[in-house]
């Protein structure tokens, strides 16, 4: 009732305008009776909403942020009414308070009336709840946080937004300010125009993290107050007391601090204003959940808020198809006890738990009590337990996406059982649960990153990459390079299907690859050729990322040209075109290797080793996608017998850790349990002691056909396959491509079907492979080889296009078809004429 009182009591002050010289704080409070309460709250709530719709939750939202805003308001020493009628300027309280007013629909943004609708919908034709809420790049919140020292944080994304009366008031403030000889406050400043280090002084002011402590102005290592100089720079610096030292000093500090965790995480004005109404949120007890596509920054942005920014602790529960309702619970109760610790160390201290992907598993019923409820079967949730989560949309793939997934065999003959087994559509894009309608109206939506964010991103986890920066030229180039490769695959596939997830495997590769070079061919190529060594590291990493996972050969040659544009666009450029340099390289390290007998290196047996080892090296999952034959089986046998530590036999591969494969053979009926085993089973290696370094490789076989089991079992794949936690070599093999949030977490290489001159190719190289130990090889006259692979290619072009026949042949055929040939043209005697050459003509 009190949290009521305050709402109410600021609700009836403005409307009798006695807000313009009444203080009004929790300590005098004036008591309404419930009938004006339900009328103030009618009055503002229900504003042009339609009643029908209206919900508790709803009501309760708005009581919650409304009352933190007054609180906040109440103590702000910018707007208290002795100092607005000093400045002569107390029109500014009331417009600053029904200005936030005006916008509370933005804290409950889902569409009710939608939502209701989506569930009397029919299966055929649904309407995703993700279209009910408002998008991000739709909305224009405006509302106000107050800082730890109860200074104002305006939110808007772009000054046009705010109301114009209230900057025609600030400017008065500001003039009275000026004549009065007084410091102009600039309370409405351009955030597009803000640098990082000035949003990281902005967002350090919301906690004492970095006023309670003294500080090093060098090392930026935060020290107890009876210390007095640096442990850990060799000068022993003397340290900044932030309580004693000047505030400008403190501040300088401060933006030098967050210059250096620039490196690691960029502030821009798009995740400054969401961390802001997160913390909004959480301040007014509301549960913070957030929709938005796979990989778009929504955990790194929670990470950053609550560990660099705020004093309090973070605990990850990631959550799949696979968790059972047991686990939930005991998972929350060591939160729960957690919790519990924190408040003992400090009573300030909370703990965030953030619920990832909360809408995968069927026991959402247990977290939508967890977090509307804040209980835990019927038990009440620790105070100081903050309750965060993120959500996949449920929403469609565009058709040229669904197109696409044809890439090896199609899923035409098992889509009756997928669709009887699991809960959704193969046109959605992420296979979720429905939310139930109390959560919905929690949930923000925070969409896509913008270009020009996702550009800054990309630049500051650019300079992760070693010797990059060395050459600024090629730094920039690199970042449009990146920004080029993302626009490209949302063009042409889907706008989920590229994340900063592409952009962290980038940088991992690329230095990866550089300290391969340095490796192989010496360090001195830093010093001597330094430009080439960066330009080959680049491309090699690009088409890591980014050229393999293209489908076809008109694709990549679409996407080579437009990575030369870029390359040679200032005509500086004098190394090689991006498929060219990939060719060498492959070759440089392919030739490393002993291949068994009758191996034909051809593009796909090339392709897939070259990824292999990138990636499995890297700890980089990577999905293998095409049709049998293809070489995905084959590769992996290849690679892991030719990497055995320090057994090698090879030098470069006895600098590189040993693999040991951990099998999977994935189907329609394998369960999440059966596959936590095999990450448990990979797990005991790394525990191992052993003369050289052991890298276990889960090899999951036929991962395509474990996506169709009725128990969905590859959601627990997603909290393994993080690039940054991640222990273990993971080659996923399937003869289509998965859904997107599991694609997104993995490297995928697109296996497309050969054309005549890779048929032709192959052929050959088996000829060369079956012949090289006799003498035989003039006998056999090419003309053959070449009219055995025209033909197959014509036959196979000719049945795909009959839906009962389109997979009848396979590349094993093929193959099969060509070393019988051979055999018996080695067996046969000299004159013997079994393939007249006229038939080959």
């Amino acid at each position: 009732m009190a949290s009521i009182q305050l709402v109410t009591d600021y609700l009836q002050a403005i409307d009798d305008r006695t807000i313009i010289t009444r203080s009004i704080g929790k300590d005098n409070i004036t008591q309404l009776d419930a009938k004006n309460c339900i009328a103030l709250l009618q009055k503002h709530f229900l504003k042009e909403k339609n009643k029908d719709y209206v919900t508790w939750t709803q009501l309760s939202i708005f009581i919650s942020v409304y009352e933190s805003l007054f609180d906040g308001f109440s103590q702000c020493g910018h707007f208290i009414v002795e100092i607005m009628q000093e400045v002569n300027n107390t029109q500014l309280r009331i417009n600053i308070l029904q200005t936030l007013l005006q916008s509370s629909d933005q804290f409950t943004s889902l569409s009710v009336e939608s939502v209701r609708k989506n569930q009397r919908s029919t299966n055929e034709d649904p309407v995703a709840f993700s279209d009910a809420i408002v998008r991000w790049d739709k909305s224009e919140p405006f509302t106000v946080v107050f800082s730890d020292s109860h200074d104002p944080l305006f939110v808007y994304k772009t000054v046009d937004s705010v109301s114009q009366s209230l900057i025609n008031e600030f400017n008065i403030f500001n003039q009275v300010l000026a004549e009065d000889r007084l410091p102009q406050q600039n309370l409405l400043p351009d955030y597009n125009k803000l640098t990082h280090a000035e949003f990281f002084l902005k967002l350090a002011s919301l906690s004492k993290k970095y006023y309670s402590k003294s500080i090093c102005p060098t090392c930026f290592t935060q020290f107890e107050n009876d210390i007095f100089k640096c442990t850990n720079c060799p000068t022993n610096d003397v340290l900044c007391d932030p309580r004693k030292a000047k505030s400008e000093d403190v501040d300088k500090i401060i933006q030098r601090m967050g210059e250096k965790i620039q490196s690691e995480y960029v502030l821009t004005a798009d995740n400054y204003i969401k961390m802001l109404l997160i913390y909004l949120r959480v301040q007014s007890n509301i549960p913070v959940l957030i929709m938005g596509e796979t990989g778009c920054g929504k955990t790194a942005l929670i990470k950053f808020l609550c560990q660099q920014i705020l004093d309090d602790e973070l605990a990850i529960f990631r959550i799949h198809a696979g968790i059972s309702s047991e686990k939930i619970i005991d998972t929350m109760n060591s939160f729960i006890a957690k919790a519990n610790e924190c408040s003992k160390i400090n009573s300030n201290k909370r703990l965030w738990v953030f619920l990832d992907e909360f809408n995968t598993t069927p026991s959402i019923g247990l977290f939508k009590e967890i977090t509307c409820e804040r209980t835990l079967l019927g038990e009440p949730l620790p105070k100081n337990l903050m309750i965060l989560g993120a959500c996949n949309p449920q929403r469609r793939k565009n058709p040229k996406a669904t197109f696409d997934d044809d890439i090896g065999i199609k899923k035409d003959r098992y889509e009756t059982q997928r669709l009887a087994h699991i809960v959704g559509s193969m046109s959605l894009l992420y296979t979720v649960v429905s939310i139930p309608e109390t959560m919905l109206e929690y949930v923000c939506d925070y969409g896509y990153l913008d270009p020009e964010t996702e550009t800054k991103y990309v630049r500051a986890m650019l300079h992760s990459c070693e010797k990059l920066n060395s050459d600024s030229s090629w730094f920039e180039k690199t970042a449009v390079l990146i920004k080029i490769s993302q626009q490209f695959f949302r063009e042409y596939e889907d706008a989920s299907s590229e994340s900063l997830r592409d952009v962290a495997r980038f940088c991992r590769l690329y230095n990866w690859f550089l300290k391969s070079i340095c490796i192989r061919e010496g360090d001195v190529q830093l010093s001597t050729d330094l430009t080439n060594v960066l330009n080959r590291a680049t491309l090699v990493a690009l088409s890591l990322c980014y050229f393999f996972r293209l489908n076809g050969q008109t694709e990549r040659e679409s996407y080579t040209k437009a990575v030369q544009q870029v390359l040679t666009s200032d005509n500086k450029y004098a190394g090689k075109p991006l498929v060219e340099t990939l060719r060498s390289e492959q070759e440089k390290l392919v030739n490393l290797m002993e291949l068994p007998s009758g191996t034909a290196t051809n593009r796909a047996l090339t392709d897939n080793i070259f990824v292999l080892i990138a990636c499995i090296i890297n700890r980089i999952p990577v999905i293998l996608c095409g049709k049998p034959g293809c070489s995905k089986t084959s590769s992996v046998q290849i690679v892991i017998s030719n990497l055995k530590g320090k057994k090698s036999k090879n030098v470069y591969f006895q600098t590189l850790p040993e693999l040991v494969p951990v099998s999977y053979q994935g189907s329609q009926n394998c369960t999440s349990d059966s596959i936590v085993k095999v990450f448990e089973r990979a797990d005991k290696y790394l525990k191992a002691k052993n003369e050289t370094e052991l890298l276990p490789v889960i090899v999951f076989d036929e991962i395509g056909l474990a996506e169709l089991s009725a128990h969905n079992p590859l959601k627990v794949l997603h909290s393994e396959l993080e690039v940054e936690t991640c222990r273990h070599g993971f080659v996923g093999l399937s003869n289509w491509r998965l859904d997107a949030s599991k694609m997104n977490r993995a490297l995928y290489l697109a296996c497309p079907d050969p054309d005549v001159n890779d048929l032709q190719l192959t052929a050959k190289t088996i000829l060369k492979s079956m012949t090289s130990t006799h003498d035989q090889v003039a006998r056999i006259n090419n003309k053959i080889i070449d009219s055995l692979a025209a033909a197959y290619f014509d036959l196979y072009e000719h049945i795909r296009v009959q839906t009962q026949y389109n997979n009848y042949f396979g590349l094993r055929d093929f193959y099969s078809l060509i070393k019988g040939v051979v055999r018996e043209l080695m067996q046969c005697k000299e004159n013997d004429n079994m393939y007249p050459e006229e038939s080959f003509r």
